[in-house]
């Protein structure tokens, strides 16, 4: 899309604007607004509908507004499970009280992360043990049988030119002695730069999670840490994270790693619409705590998982305030829209609400009028893309 550029075609052309974000990676949309009363849940469910009716892609439409939910009243649905007894029932359930043989090496990874827990996955298949560390959710190291781990980190670095070999047991030499990361030691040392290391710890990683990946169906176990930073190789050997782990795990190689449990569960709670296509996951019976830090990040694996499942996923989320959800929510966004009620609406309040939005690292991708046709819109000056909803009924 291009700045300053203005349709007045109503939904369908909204509908047509929102295809052509999600044809270019934006499957995620959040649609918020400045302030109550402004119809965010009118653009998203006459946009879903449009969408879904013109093209075969699979849509779902998320209420993510626990104080105002009005999402399920554009379909006629009734009140029930929903997007809060989902955060619940799946992502925030103890897993090492369930059967531990409905998970996936998926389901731990994406449960574990959105708990933010401490502690040691272990995966035993053939006799063999692999051991994934977790530090508050973030996959820390892992260890496994040496004859299928790879190589070490020193002897990546070498195969790069980093490092001859007494310069590479100078460096271990005093990371035995030391404790301290063998990747801090090299860049300590001089030999080996920031991108050096990361290029070796990359390499290391991924052979690290083929190892894992080409497991069948191991026997997982998770035990609690409190000191989540105590020795836990065993002896094995050990690839730290520095980031890489989780981006890999929940980026590149997501696909690989089994979700049989999430992927079992979490279409229970869509409610269906008289287009087949078109799904609706509604509020829920209980109003959602969106701010805590629990509830938070099991809404962010959630909407992860959602945008790989479905086509477009819009989000009709609380308008925006200091310290509220929705700068929260957006940060998990690929992209956001802002509802405008046309010359109602204050432009320093919109400007407001998009200044929070950025500073939140949100993807503010322009902004919706919505009762087009009573007026100019509230300003001229606004400089960003303004699309417009009109009160054409998509059907």
């Amino acid at each position: 899309m291009k700045n300053g550029t203005r349709t007045r075609e109503g939904a369908s052309s909204l509908a047509a604007t929102v295809g052509d974000l999600a044809s270019n990676g934006c499957r995620r949309l959040l649609v918020t607004s400045s302030g109550p009363g402004e119809g965010t849940s009118s653009v998203v469910s006459q946009a879903g509908r449009a969408l879904a009716r013109a093209a075969r892609d699979s849509v779902l439409l998320v209420d993510a507004d626990p104080h105002n939910p009005s999402l399920r009243y554009a379909f006629g649905l009734s009140s029930r499970r929903g997007l809060t007894e989902l955060i619940e029932e799946v992502y925030l359930l103890d897993p090492t009280k369930e059967d531990p043989q409905q998970f996936g090496l998926g389901d731990w990874f994406s449960i574990l992360r959105a708990q933010r827990r401490t502690g040691e996955l272990e995966a035993v298949e053939d006799g063999e043990t692999w051991t994934v560390r977790f530090v508050k959710g973030s996959i820390h190291s892992i260890t496994g049988p040496e004859q299928r781990s790879g190589k070490r980190l020193g002897e990546l670095l070498a195969d790069r030119g980093r490092g001859t070999a007494a310069q590479i047991e100078e460096a271990l030499s005093i990371h035995r002695e030391s404790g301290r990361p063998l990747g801090d030691v090299v860049r300590a040392l001089g030999w080996a730069s920031a991108e050096d290391l990361r290029g070796a710890l990359d390499q290391q990683s991924r052979d690290r999670l083929s190892g894992l990946v080409a497991l069948r169906m191991p026997a997982c176990r998770f035990t609690e840490l409190v000191e989540p930073h105590r020795p836990a190789s065993g002896g094995r050997v050990t690839a730290p994270s520095d980031g890489i782990l989780d981006g890999l795990v929940f980026g590149a190689m997501h696909e690989y790693f089994k979700r049989p449990y999430l992927s079992s569960q979490i279409p229970s709670y869509f409610s269906d619409t008289d287009i087949p296509n078109l799904k609706v996951l509604t509020a829920g019976q209980v109003e959602a705590d969106l701010q805590a830090p629990r509830q938070r990040e099991a809404l962010a694996q959630l909407l992860d998982h959602l945008g790989r499942i479905f086509d477009l996923v819009l989000i009709d989320a609380p308008p925006v305030t200091r310290g509220g959800p929705t700068t929260a929510l957006a940060a998990h966004a690929d992209g956001v829209l802002m509802v405008v009620r046309s010359n109602a609406t204050a432009a320093p309040a919109v400007r407001q609400a998009v200044e929070e939005l950025r500073r939140a690292d949100a993807n503010v991708l322009g902004i919706v009028l919505n009762d087009v046709g009573n007026g100019d819109p509230p300003s001229d000056d606004i400089p960003w893309e303004v699309l417009t909803h009109g009160d054409a009924n998509p059907a």
